[in-house]
């Protein structure tokens, strides 16, 4: 039963990694101010989160924030991972 509740915590982080993509053609697509008007809104949203999910996807959010300025984000939300998944913390 472990190794099928792995293989579903790993298909949830895949999932969430192909929304998120999504999103990010949709705001490479949406008019200019668009995206800064979703950074706002999206930090007060997660700042109204839980604690462990704003622990875990606070630095996903960051990295967002960073690649808008033209910056390298420090994490990437990916839907697959050879390590740590910054989802699914150390257990993966």
């Amino acid at each position: 039963m472990q190794v099928r509740a792995h293989i579903e915590r790993l298909r949830t982080a895949k999932n969430i990694a192909y929304a998120w993509r999504q999103m990010i053609v949709y705001l490479s697509l949406a008019p200019a101010g668009t995206t800064e008007t979703f950074l706002v809104y999206a930090q007060s949203f997660l700042a109204e989160q839980r604690e462990p999910f704003r622990t875990k996807f606070a630095p996903i959010l960051a990295g967002l924030k960073s690649a808008h300025r033209g910056a390298q984000p420090q994490v990437r939300l990916l839907g697959w991972t050879t390590g740590v998944h910054p989802l699914l913390g150390d257990n993966g």
